[in-house]
């Protein structure tokens, strides 16, 4: 229904969901589904002013023209509509974040929802936006808008089995048919990420990281219980056990020793310093020097550090202490000879 919805200029439709239930994911699949009937455009953040957001708007369809008025703009948007109209086109907008709109945005739209030809309307908005775009338009200064949308929408969190066929899914489309994540680790996955898709991507892919560094063949509920303990993601997801005393009024302050006894790592790099290497190495100039090395360069390279050498330093350490000061040595080292390669 939602995906014929999309294309139907006698809907106003609305699609909402809590952060992370993948809103934004579904539409972008959705809008592979129309045909090349559809003229579609997507303002994925509404929050301007009402000139910015007409010009915007102008942009987004593509109409090669810059505008200054309100009245300027809506002169020629229906030209740009009954043109769409004339070609048998439909044209669909759809307004991503809708809760981040503007009062003054909220109500130009509702304008442009009324222009139509021969009790035809010209023009299909879809909004798309987070639970308290509802409570938005409950105001009675929205009373018109919240009447012209004929079907609404609402995505909640993924049940157990859904997320089980959802993480297989991914795998599929990925390359792979065979069982990486057992059952008991799709619980885990299930009750950490409460059955949102973005949660459960995070905890899968620090679990798949985990897994290859421990070389397993089936990611287990023990490493995804290691990765949601090192990820501690404090959000709107976490809650708090009330049942457990509050120790607050006896709390025992721990000695420089302790302290740096439960700093120490566990059993292997924590999740979180994973992360921190990936964010540096999404930055500008990695992307540079990726540039400048070859693909070659770094089979030879590859091909100079074998498996056996690295697997031979495993046997010498089982302190992760050990690991981080050899990548660091490691990563000086190719930064001092890139730096002096590269000037």
């Amino acid at each position: 229904n939602l995906s014929r919805g999309l294309g139907d200029v006698y809907k106003r439709q609305l699609l909402t969901g809590d952060v992370g239930t993948g809103k934004t994911t579904l539409i972008h699949a959705l809008q592979q589904t129309l045909g090349n009937d559809v003229i579609m455009a997507t303002v994925h953040d509404p929050h301007l002013a009402k000139m910015d957001f007409f010009n915007h708007l102008a942009n987004t369809f593509k109409m090669n023209r810059r505008f200054n008025s309100k009245g300027y703009f809506i002169t020629h948007f229906s030209e740009f509509l009954n043109s769409a109209f004339i070609k048998n086109k439909k044209v669909l907008l759809i307004i991503d974040e809708a809760q981040r709109a503007t009062p003054v945005v909220l109500e130009e739209l509702r304008h442009l929802s009324n222009l139509e030809k021969h009790y035809t309307k010209l023009i299909n908005i879809f909004f798309v936006g987070q639970n308290e775009f509802i409570s938005m338009i409950k105001g009675p200064e929205f009373r018109a808008l919240r009447q012209r949308i004929a079907v609404s929408y609402h995505m909640g969190p993924l049940t157990r089995k859904e997320t089980g066929e959802y993480i297989r899914h991914r795998l599929r489309v990925a390359g792979t048919k065979q069982v990486v994540f057992n059952s008991e680790a799709i619980d885990e996955i299930h009750k950490f990420g409460r059955g949102y898709p973005r949660l459960i991507n995070i905890v899968c892919d620090m679990a798949l990281v985990n897994g290859f560094v421990d070389e397993a063949k089936v990611i287990t509920a023990r490493t995804i219980m290691e990765c949601t303990e090192n990820l501690r993601i404090h959000s709107e997801f976490d809650t708090v056990d009330e049942t457990q005393p509050s120790t607050a009024g006896n709390a025992v302050t721990p000695s420089p020793e302790g302290k740096a006894a439960e700093n120490l790592p566990k059993e292997r790099i924590p999740a979180k310093w994973v992360c921190a290497v990936r964010e540096k190495l999404s930055e500008p100039w990695v992307s540079d020097i990726r540039e400048k090395l070859s693909v070659q360069g770094v089979c030879d390279v590859r091909e100079k550090m074998s498996a056996q050498w690295v697997c031979t330093i495993r046997e010498k350490s089982s302190d992760p202490w050990v690991y981080l000061v050899i990548l660091t040595s490691l990563f000086t080292l190719a930064t001092a000879g890139l730096t002096h390669y590269y000037g």
